[in-house]
């Protein structure tokens, strides 16, 4: 695989006949309709099909069906997956506005092999939504035109067998689908930076200004994300109304939307949505609130040209595609914590419980306890202990005149304490003082 890749040319894909691989291709694909329980689980099985038949060494698909987007990906042990992935969506997007299977060449610096990057309208005439990316090597460009056809004819054949699949995209997500899911969120190291892959995406799947998303604690919306904006000033005048239109968003719990027209069953009145309208040029704004199993975890917020404005169907698209990954906020930010942060977080959490009303007596024991332990390192308790003893001075010493002379007085008893400067004995100085005078 070449270490560097430039764009070269672009070309229209002409038609061609069938092969061997192909209907074998034909024949599981076929398999896969009838037998997989979702479309996403359909398109997971048909992606390597794609790949073994037409020698690809990455495909890439994304469709939009039922109310949801589905996203689906194979990479073969030959390249990685993150080689192709940036290349592979703007592929996507430019796929989604361009008819029929085409196909780019890029060539390597470092070696002969060249790379064909190749998209295909997915859905039905009249229903397209979505496209697939597939790489492909070649030495020649006679295959070129096969691979175009054969692709084509797979990509009209998968997009036919949609309705036949067991379980549309939008119902309740299989077991392995949640799997899938748990696996993706997993791999990012903050609730930031899978906010960012959220918003990010979402922006370029659907051509919108701008999407933010931020997580709910205790009840109030906290920005995580904003696409296009590597950093959150959260002072900023456009920030806040965002944030402030997302909150009313959260408290009203319903999705609600500011544009000129207005949409059936969608509350469109929001005094704060008007506000972030008026402040980014009269756009078309709308916020969603997101669930996981009936507790508000997330507001999703998106801002459209005014020439693009919100439809009943693009809201419930936006939750669909999302809410299934807003629960993975709180997971990442569980798992992403460090120990002194679980054990913060665990008093923070006791401490609201216990200035919730209700529950007397055990705010009272939890009060006598805390009292308790506090006296205990602090309080203090006089008490005396009786024993019978006898005291030894550790040291003794004699003390004698500096010269002979009658003792007048010795005021002290054995056991009196003394300090320094306590007259322990006087003498008689009469004669010392007549000597001294003469």
């Amino acid at each position: 695989m070449p270490s560097t890749i430039e764009p070269e040319t672009e070309h229209a894909a002409p038609r061609a006949h069938l092969s061997s691989p192909l209907e074998a291709a034909i024949e599981a694909i076929v398999e896969f309709a009838h037998e997989a329980p979702t479309l996403s689980v359909f398109y997971r099985r048909c992606l390597p099909v794609f790949a073994s038949c037409l020698r690809a060494t990455y495909v890439e698909l994304e469709h939009r069906h039922a109310g949801t987007i589905v996203s689906e990906a194979f990479s073969d042990e030959r390249t990685p997956a993150d080689f192709w992935e940036a290349i592979a969506q703007n592929a996507l997007t430019d796929a989604l506005a361009e008819p029929g299977t085409r196909y780019r060449l890029f060539a390597g610096r470092q070696v002969e092999l060249s790379i064909a990057l190749f998209t295909a309208p997915i859905g039905m005439p009249g229903r397209r939504g979505g496209a697939l990316v597939m790489v492909v090597p070649f030495r020649s460009s006679h295959e070129l035109e096969a691979l175009a056809q054969d692709l084509d004819l797979l990509c009209s054949l998968a997009s036919s067998l949609v309705e036949a699949v067991g379980q549309s995209a939008g119902s309740a997500p299989s077991g392995e689908e949640e799997v899938t899911r748990i696996r993706k969120v997993s791999g990012f190291k903050s609730e930031v930076e899978l906010a960012y892959a959220i918003t990010n995406k979402l922006r370029t799947k659907d051509g919108a200004v701008q999407v933010a998303l931020g997580s709910i604690k205790n009840g109030t919306v906290q920005l995580l994300s904003i696409s296009g904006l590597d950093d959150i000033a959260p002072r900023s005048p456009g920030i806040k109304n965002i944030r402030f239109a997302m909150q009313e968003c959260a408290d009203m719990r319903m999705p609600l939307v500011s544009q000129e027209q207005n949409i059936d069953d969608v509350h469109g009145g929001a005094r704060l949505h008007r506000q972030w309208r008026d402040d980014v040029g009269d756009a078309a704004v709308a916020s969603l609130p997101l669930f996981d199993e009936g507790e508000l975890v997330a507001v999703l917020g998106v801002q459209r040209q005014a020439r693009a404005p919100f439809a009943a169907e693009d809201l419930e698209q936006f939750r669909a595609a999302v809410e299934p990954y807003a629960a993975g906020l709180e997971m990442v930010r569980v798992a992403r914590r460090s120990l002194w942060h679980h054990f913060a977080t665990s008093l923070a959490s006791n401490a609201r419980a216990f200035v919730e009303p209700g529950a007397r007596g055990r705010k009272a024991l939890a009060i006598g306890l805390a009292l308790l332990m506090f006296w205990s390192f602090w309080g203090s308790i006089d008490y005396s202990v009786t024993a019978p003893c006898t005291l030894s001075p550790s040291t003794g010493r004699r003390v004698a005149a500096a010269f002979d002379g009658v003792m007048l007085s010795a005021p002290l008893k054995p056991g009196d304490r003394v300090r320094a400067g306590t007259v322990l004995c006087a003498f008689d100085t009469t004669e010392l003082r007549l000597e001294a005078a003469r």
